[in-house]
C-alpha cells in the first residue's frame, strides 16, 4: 500500500513537471540584454533601385558601459521557412569588438546586385556573407558563434537556445519576433529602424521599428546617449570680449572640459552659439576628431575682433562665430545638426551655458554678466557641475586652455563652492523683508566677513547669520528698500571645508549673486487721478465731492 503511494506521487509530479516544461517553451524568455540591440536592418542591397550595394545590420549601444561583442554572432533564417537560425556559414556572421556606450557597429552583409554606393567604413565584413530577404525575414543577435538550431517556427527555439539570444527582430510577417507583432515589411529602397536613434527598446517590433530610408551608422558617427546626454562633459569657460576695447585676447573662445573618468571621443561634436535672447537657429562649430581623457581641456577659437594684443594659445578647432561680450548661449552637442528655437530640449545637448541676466535659456539660472575682460569661468578648474549656470560659473580674467595644458584631476578632494543660493541670482520682484540663503557644495567653516550685502538705494546690510555648515541664511538686520537692486558677495579666503586634509581648502574664487526687489506699491490716488468711476450707474463721481 505505501510503495503504491509513492508511485502514484511519482507519476503525478512527472506530469506536473511536463507541464511546467511545456509552459516554459510557450513562454520564451530571452538573454534581454538592456545594452546592444539591433538597430537597423536592410536586405535590399545591390537590388533594382537600392541606395546601397549591401545588405546591412546595424548594432547600438544603448546602455551606459562599454560591451565586448568578440564571441557574439548574428544570426538570420526567413521569415516563415523552414530554415535554421546560423544553419549555414552564410547565415552567421561572427562579431568582434569592444561597442562603447553610445555607439553604432555595421555589419556588411551579401549584395544582391550591382546598383547602389558601397556602404561607409569602417565596418565588419564577413568571408560569408548573409544574403537577406529586401522584405522580410529574423536577424538574432546571439551571445555565442554556436548555431542556434532552431526558427521559431516549424522548429521551436528550446530554452537553452533563447537563453543566447540577446535581441530578435522578426520582421514582414515573421512567426517568430519579439512582442506583439513583426516589425514592418521592408523593401529595395526602405530598412528598419529602431525608434530615437536606436534607444527605443519595448522588446515589441512592431512598436520599436518602422520602415524608413536606409541610413547606416558606423563606429565613426556622432555618439548617440540615451540616457541625459554625458554628464561629464562640460563646458568649462566662455569668452565673448575677444578683440574688443580693453581686451588682451583677440579671439573670443569657448573652453570644454572632460570633468570624468572616462575618455571620450569628440568626433562627430560641435559647440553651438545662439544670442541672449535669440529664438531661431543656433551657428555652430564641429569639433575634431579628438579622444578627450579624464581631466583634460579643449580650446574652440571663435571669431576675431579688431582690436587685443594677444594670440589664444594653439586651439584645438576653430570656428568664426562672433559671440557676444557680455550675454549670450553656449551649448555643447554630441551632433553636428544646428539647434534650433531660444531653449532647445534636444536629447544631443551635453551642456548648455547662458550668460548675462537677459540669457532666456539656462541650467536653473544664467552664469554672471561678462565684459570684454573678464569671461565665465566653470569652479574648480571645471569640475563643479550642479545644473545651476549661477552656481556653477564665476566671472574672471579669461584663462583660456588646450589640450596641452595640465590635466585637472576632479576626483581629487575640492574646494567648496557655491551650488544654490536663494533668491537665485537675477531674480527680480524679491520681497524687501526676505532673508538670503546660501548653499555650499559641502560642509564648510566660515570666518569673519565672509559675505557682504550691498544695495543700490539702501547701502549695506549686515545680517544675523543660522544654519550651517552647508547652508546658511541670512537675515538683514534692516529691510531691503523697494525697487532696488542689491548684490551679495561671498568671501573665498573666509570659507574654508570641514575635510581632515590640512590645511583646510579654501573656496576656489569670491562667489556674488544679484537680485532685484519689488516695487512700491503706487498709492490709489496716483492712479486714479481726481475721479474714480461709480460702480452706481457708471457716473464719474469727484473724490473730493459730489
Amino acid at each position: 500500500m505505501q510503495a503504491g503511494r509513492i508511485v502514484s506521487l511519482t507519476r503525478v509530479l512527472v506530469a506536473l513537471a511536463a507541464a511546467i516544461g511545456a509552459l516554459a517553451l510557450g513562454a520564451p524568455a530571452f538573454a534581454a540584454s538592456p545594452n546592444v540591440v539591433v538597430s537597423q536592418i536592410y536586405g535590399g542591397g545591390g537590388n533594382s533601385g537600392a541606395p546601397y550595394a549591401n545588405d546591412y545590420v546595424e548594432l547600438f549601444n544603448r546602455g551606459s558601459a562599454p560591451v565586448d561583442l568578440s564571441g557574439w554572432s548574428l544570426q538570420y533564417t526567413s521569415a516563415t521557412g523552414t530554415g535554421l537560425f546560423g544553419s549555414a556559414s552564410n547565415l552567421l556572421t561572427p562579431l568582434t569588438g569592444v561597442l562603447q556606450s553610445g555607439q553604432y557597429q555595421l555589419v556588411e552583409e551579401a549584395s544582391g546586385g550591382a546598383n547602389g554606393v558601397p556602404l561607409p567604413t569602417p565596418k565588419s565584413t564577413d568571408s560569408t556573407p548573409i544574403n537577406m530577404s529586401a522584405t522580410g525575414g529574423k536577424v538574432a543577435l546571439v551571445s555565442s558563434t554556436t548555431p542556434l538550431g532552431c526558427n521559431g517556427g516549424s522548429t521551436p527555439c528550446p530554452p537553452e537556445a533563447l537563453a543566447q539570444i540577446v535581441d530578435l527582430v522578426g520582421y514582414d510577417g515573421a512567426n517568430f519576433f519579439e512582442g506583439s507583432a513583426a516589425a514592418p515589411a521592408l523593401s529595395n529602397t526602405t530598412a528598419g529602424l529602431r525608434a530615437a536613434a536606436g534607444c527605443q527598446d519595448t522588446d515589441d517590433n512592431a512598436a520599436d521599428f518602422a520602415a524608413g530610408t536606409p541610413s547606416p551608422r558606423t563606429l565613426v558617427s556622432p555618439i548617440v546617449f540615451c540616457t541625459p546626454p554625458v554628464p561629464h562633459l562640460a563646458i568649462s569657460q566662455v569668452y565673448g570680449g575677444g578683440g574688443n576695447s580693453g581686451a588682451t585676447y583677440k579671439n573670443d573662445f569657448i573652453e570644454v572640459f572632460n570633468r570624468g573618468t572616462a575618455a571620450v571621443s569628440l568626433d562627430g561634436w560641435s559647440v553651438q552659439y545662439a544670442s541672449a535672447t535669440g529664438t531661431g537657429a543656433w551657428t555652430q562649430t564641429p569639433l575634431g576628431n579628438v579622444t578627450l581623457q579624464p581631466g583634460q581641456y579643449y580650446l574652440v577659437q571663435e571669431a576675431q575682433g579688431a582690436g587685443g594684443t594677444v594670440d589664444l594659445p594653439p586651439p584645438d578647432a576653430t570656428g568664426t562665430t562672433p559671440m557676444s561680450a557680455t550675454a549670450g548661449k553656449v551649448a555643447l552637442v554630441s551632433s553636428t545638426l544646428p539647434l534650433s528655437g531660444a531653449c532647445p530640449s534636444d536629447p544631443s545637448i551635453a551642456d548648455l551655458v547662458g550668460y548675462g541676466t537677459t540669457a532666456n535659456c539656462s541650467e536653473t539660472s544664467p552664469a554672471p554678466t561678462l565684459t570684454n575682460t573678464t569671461a565665465d569661468l566653470r569652479n574648480n578648474g571645471g569640475c563643479l557641475d550642479t545644473e545651476s549656470n549661477a552656481a556653477d560659473f564665476t566671472a574672471g580674467a579669461p584663462t583660456p586652455r588646450n589640450t596641452a595644458s595640465p590635466l585637472r584631476d576632479c576626483s581629487a578632494d575640492l574646494p567648496p563652492g557655491v551650488v544654490s543660493t536663494s533668491p537665485a541670482g537675477g531674480a527680480a520682484g524679491v520681497g524687501v523683508a526676505t532673508n538670503v540663503s546660501i548653499t555650499f557644495s559641502e560642509p564648510v567653516n566660515v570666518t569673519g566677513s565672509w559675505f557682504s550685502i550691498s544695495c543700490g538705494t539702501s547701502g549695506s546690510h549686515t545680517a544675523t547669520v543660522s544654519g550651517g555648515p552647508t547652508t546658511f541664511t541670512l537675515d538683514p538686520d534692516t529691510d531691503l528698500a523697494a525697487g532696488e537692486s542689491c548684490t551679495v558677495t561671498i568671501t573665498a579666503v573666509d570659507v574654508t571645508d570641514q575635510d581632515t586634509n590640512d590645511p583646510p581648502d579654501t573656496m576656489a574664487a569670491d562667489f556674488a549673486f544679484g537680485f532685484t526687489t519689488e516695487t512700491a506699491p503706487i498709492p490709489i490716488h496716483e492712479v486714479q487721478g481726481a475721479t474714480h468711476v461709480s460702480p452706481y450707474a457708471g457716473q464719474v463721481v469727484n473724490v473730493l465731492g459730489i
